[in-house]
């Protein structure tokens, strides 16, 4: 059974126990704050530099990875590793530790809680043993003095909460404000191994179906541009390599690939803009594996109708008919 003067010290435990956790509840709601803070800031921050500066694939790629990197080590930093020790799944502060983390709310607490923790861990033998006891007592009822489960109010951690807001307040104005900013920018972030067009003055009008060609065979290009403002020449780019191509009328232009061989890219240049990338495909060469010759012979010839397989030459009477 536990005497009265244990009660008071297991009390005084018990107080910063509660401060303990109230120390990790604020240390958590302000990571969350700042981490929704840190990553719109951040993520808005790096769109609008895509979007005036139209980064190459590369470029994003480490943009993103900056991104993600930053914005996870900041969480877990701030965020995940307090709620860990919030819910005593990762070694959370010592009584002794926060006996010094009490020294900045109560001036002199530090020395006497350490002072009692350490009367108490102490064994002394006999007489001794009754004075530490009553000595251990008289702290700790001294102690109760201090309001120490209310040194840190909640009330601490919201003075965070402007500063995830304002990101967001910001992000949704950029968004209403330039829509492109915000869904082109944050589009090409993210897919950034995916090569994207400047958008043009004009458009690149084309027929997909002519990106597939016979092996060996001719492949006719052609696009036109419509347009306020409409180039005089465009250049098509067939795995990097450039074709001019010729104009067939205002705002048409065409090109003839010969004997294609191989499939590749190809992307439509005019002005200083490109076009999007299309595949050509090149298809093999039709093979014919069987032909079969259904054959219908006349009357007077008393033959039956027969199907023949593969035939080479076909010696037939007059009034015959036959299908392939």
């Amino acid at each position: 059974m536990h005497s009265p003067i244990m009660s008071a010290y297991d009390d005084l435990l018990k107080r910063i126990t509660v401060f303990i956790n109230r120390y990790y509840t604020v240390r958590l709601l302000k990571g969350l704050f700042l981490s929704v803070g840190l990553g719109i800031g951040l993520f808005l921050f790096l769109i609008t530099l895509e979007f005036f500066f139209r980064f190459n694939s590369l470029t994003r790629g480490l943009l993103l990875s900056f991104f993600v990197i930053t914005s996870g080590w900041f969480v877990l930093l701030n965020v995940i590793n307090p709620l860990l020790r919030l819910l005593h799944w990762a070694k959370a502060m010592s009584h002794r530790n926060a006996a010094v983390q009490l020294g900045q709310y109560f001036d002199g607490i530090s020395d006497k809680i350490l002072s009692a923790i350490e009367l108490k861990e102490k064994q002394y033998p006999g007489e001794s043993a009754a004075l530490i006891v009553a000595a251990v007592e008289q702290k700790a009822i001294d102690l109760r003095l201090f309001p120490i489960e209310r040194a840190l109010s909640l009330n601490k951690s919201f003075k965070y909460l402007k500063y995830g807001v304002f990101p967001i307040l910001l992000f949704a104005m950029a968004y209403f404000a330039v829509p492109d900013l915000v869904i082109g920018g944050s589009e090409r972030l993210v897919n950034y191994q995916k090569e994207f067009a400047i958008q043009a003055p004009f458009q690149f009008k084309v027929d997909i179906s002519q990106f597939e060609v016979v092996k060996g065979k001719d492949a006719p290009i052609s696009v036109s541009l419509n347009g306020e403002s409409l180039p005089e020449s465009v250049t098509v780019e067939w795995n990097g390599e450039p074709f001019r191509m010729s104009a067939e009328g205002k705002g048409a232009f065409a090109y003839l690939f010969r004997n294609v061989q191989k499939g590749g890219n190809i992307r439509f240049l005019a002005a200083g803009y490109s076009s999007d990338v299309w595949e050509l495909k090149v298809m093999p060469n039709p093979k014919v594996i069987e032909v079969s010759a259904e054959i219908d012979y006349p009357d007077y010839t008393g033959k039956p109708d027969e199907v023949v397989t593969n035939p080479l030459h076909l010696s037939l009477p007059e009034g015959s008919n036959y299908t392939l």
